[in-house]
């Protein structure tokens, strides 16, 4: 094939499927042809799809993962000349849009990471030549889609109007691409990106018509998170433009971009805390709107929140929720004397009632100290429970929501009675009317374990700098996590067993997350990680056989010990999801016919 070229196309097809073939050796044989491909025939139509096909087999085992490495590091990322790299980063984009269609974009966020983590000279320049492309390709399609704009509407003939159109919506993927591109790299390697740091704030600006728009901008302003923290000296107007900017996108956007500027908006005031942000203004008009609304409630002076008022309500909820999130308000309003009129003028209601402490007089005390320190954390613990309690469902689930955000910083709150008794509640509910609550319990908790997760991260590599213990600091971050999540546990597994897609992917994401951690023994929890790999859902199924795969290396004879009881809960899950009232339960789920005409069960764990 390589002397001939003209047989590529013949045996492509045949070819691109035998690289998830169960031997090793074939999957590597055949990234090696492909690699040859990509090399004798860079302007190949199918070289985008090759690349997309290769970087999936970075999750396989370690000598398939390190042949990806190498394939990809001689393909993509060596120092070329100007007009090269153009050819390179077009070839780049196409494939991260297949990615994107396929959702595999994980895998060349992992590919990136494990590139940039070795800081090898040669291939920091070529990613610093693939950003800086990057950068004015964006830069390149904006002008064409602004210009295009024109030609759309200037136009008397309706095919070129068409093609216009088409035109637009290509040159609007390919943006996407680029900016997905971009954020990749500014999350494995930030410091890549500081340069074009004020060429993306005018982005922040720009109209959002429709869905690409908004992606966009999300996107760029997930990118100024990560980037500007890391600028030296920042000047003080391009500061103040970034915070205007993101003080209007809080105001006016749709819940996805408050969530991304909010948190930009947090990591730029904790690196430089020059200013009070603009949206503290915001916070405060919230909480005080939500705690009106609440006090009329309880007073029955209302006969309930009326329909006109319902969209502020919400959209105050999530606000407040992800504030509390991401800054510490008690910090901020310290000196703020509306603020403190605000609590002088409430604080009955910072004292913790009684149904919320009936543990003992020590945690009574505990509860009433962090009253006394955090008072505006309090006061939104307090506003956002009453709120979970109402009666109409989009407003108890936006309260829920905002409580899995106020409780990812203030995890000390999933200690208290009244928030762990109506956790426990949803999770052991099998009513249909409490499904949306239940889904979003769990990624309550699930949001919980990855902010912990994330300030580990954090902690370790700021005292791995002073050279502190590692095992020490690991135990210490993750005891009061451990403690929490031990009190949802038994509650969590149990709730995996329902009928619903949604509640038991999002169960299973929470077990994951816990044992990735090591937060508690996976010994009770084997016979539910055998039900689940039964799982008609795939996704479930792959994720799970990985836990095991992992926790049978760890401890060993420790899953085959548990596997009666796994057989005994994969019949209970069975009972559960079954569709049709015909067929037999076996307790295991039935193979795939592609695997078994393959001969291989492997196949199935090696389709990503």
């Amino acid at each position: 094939m390589i002397a001939k070229p003209e047989y590529v196309p013949q045996y492509y097809p045949l070819l691109i499927e035998r690289i998830k073939d169960s031997g090793v050796a074939v999957r590597k044989r055949i990234i090696r042809i492909l690699r040859e491909i990509c090399e004798k025939q860079p302007d190949y139509e199918k070289v985008p799809e090759m690349l997309a096909r290769i970087v999936r087999r970075i999750s396989d085992e370690e000598g398939v993962k390190k042949l990806t490495i190498d394939t990809m590091q001689t393909l993509l990322f060596q120092p070329t000349r100007e007009r090269d790299s153009i050819q390179l980063v077009m070839t780049l984009t196409d494939m991260v849009q297949i990615c994107v269609k396929e959702n595999t974009l994980d895998f060349f966020e992992q590919l990136l990471n494990s590139l940039l983590k070795t800081n090898d000279r040669t291939l920091l320049f070529a990613s610093r030549q693939i950003v800086d492309t990057l950068v004015d390709n964006v830069l390149t399609l904006d002008s064409k889609m602004a210009s295009g704009g024109g030609e759309v509407i200037n136009s008397s003939e309706e095919s070129t109007s068409m093609n216009a159109a088409a035109a637009h919506k290509e040159h609007q993927e390919r943006m996407l691409a680029c900016l997905s591109t971009l954020s990749l790299f500014s999350k494995a390697k930030p410091d890549l990106m500081v340069k074009h740091a004020e060429t993306l704030q005018p982005y922040l600006s720009m109209n959002m018509n429709g869905p690409s728009e908004q992606q966009v901008m999300n996107q760029v302003i997930n990118m100024l998170e990560r980037v500007v923290p890391l600028m030296d000296h920042p000047s003080e107007s391009f500061l103040k433009t970034l915070d205007e900017s993101l003080y209007q996108l809080v105001k006016d956007g749709g819940m996805r971009i408050i969530a991304s500027s909010l948190a930009c908006n947090a990591a730029i005031y904790n690196k430089w805390k020059k200013r009070t942000p603009a949206i503290i203004e915001t916070f405060f008009k919230y909480l005080k709107y939500l705690h009106q609304i609440k006090e009329d409630v309880l007073r029955k002076q209302t006969s309930g929140i009326l329909p006109v008022r319902k969209p502020m309500v919400l959209r105050s909820l999530f606000s407040v929720g992800l504030m509390s999130r991401y800054f510490d308000l008690d910090a901020i309003l310290e000196n703020d004397d509306e603020a403190k009129k605000f609590l002088d003028a409430n604080a009955s209601i910072l004292s913790p009632s009684s149904p919320l402490t009936e543990v003992n007089e020590e945690h009574d005390e505990e509860e009433k100290q962090s009253a006394k320190s955090s008072p505006f954390v309090e006061m939104i613990f307090q506003v956002l429970t009453t709120f979970c309690k109402y009666r109409d469902g989009d407003i108890r689930l936006k309260a829920l929501n905002a409580i899995g955000n106020f409780t990812a910083t203030n995890s000390e709150y999933l200690t208290r009675t009244e928030l762990r008794n109506m956790y426990m509640t949803l999770l052991g509910t099998e009513d249909k009317e409490y499904l949306g609550l239940k889904i979003q319990t769990l990624k309550n908790l699930e949001i919980f374990l990855s902010a912990e997760e994330t300030k580990m991260v954090k902690n370790n590599r700021h005292m791995s700098k002073e050279e502190h213990d590692l095992k020490e600091m690991e135990l210490a971050n993750s005891g009061l996590a451990s403690a929490i999540i031990q009190l949802y546990w038994n509650a969590v597994l149990n709730s995996y067993y329902n009928p619903g897609d949604a509640v038991r992917t999002a169960a299973v994401q929470v077990a994951i997350l816990t044992l990735s951690q090591g937060l508690v023994t996976p010994g009770s929890s084997i016979p539910t990680l055998i039900a689940m790999s039964t799982d008609r859902n795939t996704l479930i199924r792959n994720k799970v056989e990985n836990i095991l795969r992992d926790i049978d290396s760890k401890y060993a004879g420790m899953v085959p010990s548990k596997a009666v009881a796994g057989i005994r809960c994969s019949f209970r899950l069975h009972m559960i999801i079954k569709k049709d009232p015909e067929c037999v339960l076996r307790g295991i789920r039935v193979c795939d016919q592609a695997v078994i005409a393959a001969g291989s069960i492997d196949n199935l764990k090696l389709v990503n």
